[in-house]
C-alpha cells in the first residue's frame, strides 16, 4: 500500500519512477497533500500566455485533452473531481491533474520542482486578499514564475558578401506583435526559454523560409535589408528606419493597423489621409497634437497652397498660429476670433465698406464669410480669389438669383453665352469694374450711382457709374462730331435721348452685360418693370443705323457731312 502511495505521489509531481520498484524514499519524499493547504497559496494561472505557447505545438488540446472540439472548452473540474477520493492513474483528481500537466513542462524549462517555484507561502490574510483581488496577484505570481529569458537579438553568420544578419527578437515578439507560433512550430518552450542550458542558435537555412514569409519582397529588392557587415546593436526605431516617428499618437498602435497583416504588408505614404481619409476637422482632437506637429502633414491642401501658389496669404509667413489657436479657441477651425473679426483686423478697408454699405453681398454674410470667395491660405489668382473673377461670379450667377425686392437677378452666364458682343469690362472678365463685391450704398452692388428705372432726368451724378469709363461729352453736348457715332451729322442723338424728365436711362437701349447686336444694343426693350416688352428693331448701316422701337416711328441716322446738310428727320423721342 505504501509503494502504491509513493508511485501515486511521484506521478502527481511529474516524477516518473526509474523501475517498477521505487527506491527508498527520502524523509520528505512522501508528502501529505492535505497538510499543504495550511502552508501554500493557490497558483495564479496565466491562461493567455499558456494558450499562446500552446499554438506552437498541439494547440489547446495539449491541456484540454479528451475534450470535444468546442468553444469554450469545458472546465478541468468537469472531468477531474475536486475530491481526492479517486485512485485511478488515468483519471486523477483535479489537483493531481494540475500537477501532472504543469510540472512536466516547467521542470524541462526551469529545472526547478520545489513547491515554491509555483506556490506562494502562506502570508497574512490581508495580503492574500489583496493578491487575489488586484494587481498584487500579478506581482507575487511573477516572483515565483519561472523566468522567461527573452533574447533581445540573435546574430546569424552566412557566406554572403555581407555576412551578418541580426534578428531583433524583442522587436518581433513585442514591437511588431508577433506571437510565438508565428515563427515557432512543433518546438518546446525550453528550446528558447531554458533558464539553465544554453539556448542553441538555429542554422540560417532553418530560419530563412520563416523570415521570407514577411520579408520576401524587401529581400528580393535589397539584400542589405537583412545582410550587414557587422552586428546591429540598435533595436528597431520607426523614426530612424522609416523617417516617421510614432510618438506621440501612434506609439500604441499595432503594426497591422497601418501596414496590414504580415502576409499582405503594405507601406503607407506617410500622409495622414492614407489612414484618416474622410475624417472631418471635428473628429480630430487637435488639442492633443504636440507643439512640433507640422500642420501640413495632415492639411496637405494647405501645404500645397503655401508652396505652390502664386499668391500667398501674408500672415502665413509667421506660421499657422497667426490665425489659429489650438489651445484657447472656441471658434470654428480653431480661429483666434470670428472669421469676420479676424479678417477685419488686417483688412480695415473692407470692414469700413461693410459698415457703411446699405447693401451687402449675400455670400459675405453666409456661413463661410470671406472664404466663400477668397482662399485663406494661397491661390493662383490675385486677391486670393478661389477662381478667376468672372468664373467666381458666374459660379453663382448662372441662374436667376433672388436678391429681394421682388425682381430676381438675371442669369448673367446665359446672357454672356447668347450675346457675343460683351460690355468692355466683361470682355476682360472683370465684373468688379462695375460691381463692388463686398457692399455698397447703390443698387445691384454697383460702385457708383446708376439709374435703374426707365426714365431718369439727366445729370452727371445720375450716370456716375457710366462716366467712370465713358466720356461725359457723349451725353451732355448737343452737337459734336468727335466722341460718339450715335449722331445725325453733328446732332448728338445721345443728348437727345437723355434730356428732360423722361430722359431714357442707358439700360433702356443698351444691355450692361452682353447682346447679339453691336454696341450691346438690346434686342428688346423692357418697359414698366418688364411687364411690357417690345422689339428694338435696331439695324446697323455703313454710315449710321436705324431702329423701330414702339416708343417712336422708325428712324434713321447718318454721320456723313453730305447727308448732314439734308438730314433725315428723326422722330421726337420725348413725347
Amino acid at each position: 500500500m505504501l509503494d502504491l502511495l509513493i508511485i501515486t505521489v511521484a506521478l502527481v509531481l511529474g516524477i516518473a519512477p526509474a523501475s517498477p520498484v521505487p527506491p527508498e524514499p527520502r524523509a520528505d519524499a512522501v508528502l501529505i497533500l492535505d497538510d499543504l493547504e495550511d502552508l501554500y497559496e493557490p497558483v495564479f494561472f496565466d491562461h493567455r500566455v499558456h494558450a499562446d505557447m500552446a499554438d506552437m505545438g498541439g494547440g489547446c488540446a495539449s491541456c484540454h485533452h479528451h475534450s470535444p472540439e468546442s468553444t469554450p472548452y469545458p472546465a478541468c473540474r468537469s472531468c477531474h473531481e475536486v475530491s481526492r477520493s479517486r485512485s485511478s492513474l488515468t483519471m486523477p483528481g483535479l489537483k493531481g491533474a494540475y500537477h501532472r500537466q504543469c510540472m512536466a513542462c516547467h521542470r524541462e524549462w526551469s529545472h526547478r520542482d520545489a513547491c515554491t517555484a509555483c506556490h506562494l507561502p502562506k502570508v497574512s490574510t490581508a495580503t492574500i486578499a489583496g493578491a487575489r483581488t488586484g494587481a498584487v496577484a500579478n506581482v507575487i505570481t511573477a516572483a515565483y514564475r519561472p523566468r522567461l529569458e527573452t533574447r533581445r537579438s540573435f546574430v546569424f553568420h552566412t557566406d554572403h558578401e555581407t555576412p551578418v544578419v541580426t534578428f531583433h527578437h524583442a522587436d518581433h515578439a513585442g514591437t511588431f506583435g508577433l506571437s510565438c507560433a508565428d515563427c515557432h512550430q512543433d518546438e518546446s518552450c525550453a528550446g528558447c526559454h531554458d533558464s539553465v542550458a544554453a539556448v542553441s542558435t538555429p542554422e540560417p537555412s532553418a530560419v530563412r523560409a520563416s523570415c521570407s514569409t514577411c520579408h520576401d519582397r524587401q529581400a528580393q529588392q535589397d539584400c542589405s535589408f537583412c545582410h550587414k557587415t557587422c552586428e546591429q546593436d540598435d533595436l528597431f526605431d520607426h523614426a530612424i528606419a522609416v523617417g516617421w516617428p510614432l510618438e506621440p499618437h501612434h506609439a500604441d498602435l499595432e503594426c497591422a493597423t497601418c501596414h496590414g497583416p504580415a502576409d499582405a504588408f503594405t507601406t503607407p505614404s506617410g500622409g495622414c489621409t492614407d489612414c484618416h481619409a474622410g475624417l472631418g476637422v471635428s473628429q480630430i482632437n487637435h488639442r492633443t497634437l504636440s507643439p512640433g506637429t507640422d500642420c501640413g502633414d495632415c492639411h496637405e491642401e494647405v501645404a500645397a497652397a503655401m508652396t505652390g501658389s502664386a499668391y500667398r496669404h501674408p500672415p502665413l509667413e509667421d506660421g499657422c498660429t497667426t490665425c489659429h489657436d489650438l489651445d484657447d479657441s472656441d471658434q470654428r477651425f480653431f480661429l483666434r476670433d470670428s472669421m469676420s473679426a479676424l479678417c477685419f483686423a488686417c483688412h480695415d478697408d473692407v470692414q469700413d465698406c461693410f459698415e457703411h454699405a446699405t447693401l451687402v453681398h449675400g455670400p459675405a454674410q453666409g456661413d463661410h464669410g470671406c472664404t466663400t470667395c477668397h482662399a485663406p491660405h494661397g491661390s493662383s489668382q490675385p486677391g486670393l480669389l478661389r477662381q478667376s473673377r468672372d468664373a467666381l461670379c458666374l459660379g453663382c450667377h448662372d441662374r436667376p438669383v433672388d436678391a429681394g425686392g421682388g425682381q430676381p437677378l438675371k442669369n448673367v452666364a446665359a446672357q454672356l453665352r447668347a450675346g457675343p458682343n460683351r460690355h468692355g469690362a466683361l470682355r476682360d472678365g472683370d465684373c468688379t469694374a462695375c460691381h463692388q463685391p463686398h457692399g455698397t450704398a447703390s443698387a445691384r452692388l454697383l460702385r457708383a450711382p446708376y439709374p435703374t428705372k426707365f426714365y431718369a432726368s439727366y445729370s452727371a451724378d445720375t450716370y456716375a457709374l457710366c462716366f467712370g469709363c465713358h466720356e461725359e461729352q457723349r451725353a451732355w453736348t448737343e452737337q459734336q462730331t468727335s466722341t460718339t457715332g450715335f449722331r445725325n451729322g453733328d446732332a448728338n442723338l445721345h443728348w437727345k435721348h437723355v434730356q428732360g424728365a423722361k430722359g431714357r436711362a442707358c439700360h433702356v437701349c443698351h444691355d450692361p452685360h452682353a447682346s447679339s447686336d453691336p454696341f450691346c444694343i438690346r434686342e428688346t426693350v423692357q418697359f414698366d418693370r418688364g411687364l411690357w416688352s417690345f422689339s428694338m428693331g435696331y439695324e446697323q448701316t455703313q454710315d449710321g443705323g436705324r431702329c423701330a422701337p414702339a416708343c417712336h416711328e422708325p428712324a434713321e441716322y447718318r454721320r456723313s457731312d453730305l447727308l448732314a446738310r439734308a438730314p433725315v428727320p428723326v422722330a421726337d423721342v420725348n413725347p
